[in-house]
Formats: C-alpha cells, sequence, structure tokens
C-alpha cells in the first residue's frame, strides 16, 4: 500500500516536471527567440557569407545536385559548409532547413554580383 502512494507520488511529479520543460516548445512563431529578424536581414547576412566563404575558398557553397535537379533547385546554399567554416554562425530562422518557409539559393551562379 505505502509503495503505491510512493510510487504514485512520483509519477506525478515526474509528470509535472515532464510538463514545465515541455512549455518552452509552446511558444507562438512571433515570440520565439531570432524570429524578429526580417527576410532582408537575413538575405544580407547569408550573402554576406557566402561572399566571404567564396573569396576565400574560390567556390560556392552549394549542395551537389544531380543533372535532373530543375534549375531552380539547383543552387541550393549549404548551411553546413558556412558554419563548419565559420562563416555563418546560425542558420537564419525562415530557412526551410531550420523549419522555415523560405529555400536560400544561389540565382545567377556565373556572374561575380548574385
Amino acid at each position: 500500500m505505502k509503495f503505491r502512494k510512493v510510487a504514485r507520488r512520483m509519477a506525478v511529479m515526474m509528470m509535472s516536471s515532464a510538463l514545465m520543460f515541455m512549455t518552452g516548445c509552446l511558444y507562438p512563431d512571433d515570440h520565439t527567440p531570432g524570429s524578429n529578424v526580417s527576410a532582408r536581414e537575413s538575405v544580407l547576412t547569408v550573402q554576406d557569407a557566402v561572399d566571404r566563404y567564396q573569396e576565400q575558398t574560390g567556390l560556392l557553397p552549394i549542395q551537389n545536385a544531380g543533372e535532373a535537379v530543375p534549375v531552380y533547385e539547383k543552387y541550393k546554399i549549404d548551411f553546413g559548409k558556412l558554419q563548419r567554416m565559420n562563416f555563418l554562425a546560425n542558420m537564419p530562422s525562415m530557412a526551410f532547413e531550420n523549419g522555415g518557409d523560405y529555400q536560400f539559393l544561389i540565382v545567377d551562379e556565373q556572374s561575380k554580383r548574385r
């Protein structure tokens, strides 16, 4: 009998602590830390990182894509490369790879200015 009381209390304590930890996931999108950055700011930050990467390596930080991939999807920015080489501290919150709605692409890969 006493064991059941203790077990029940432990279960209640574990459930309440789990609920406390889960409340951090309940932020609305407009209150999530880092979500107040505008799309323009994100694009400028990523553009700067891409320019610096290309200047240092002579290559573009893009994900490999096969011949069958359409041109408008072919030159996706590889945020992993930019982060590993410290050109970008954090992936933009609006990037698709980070749960956002936008994909960051190199539009005119042949020109000097993108």
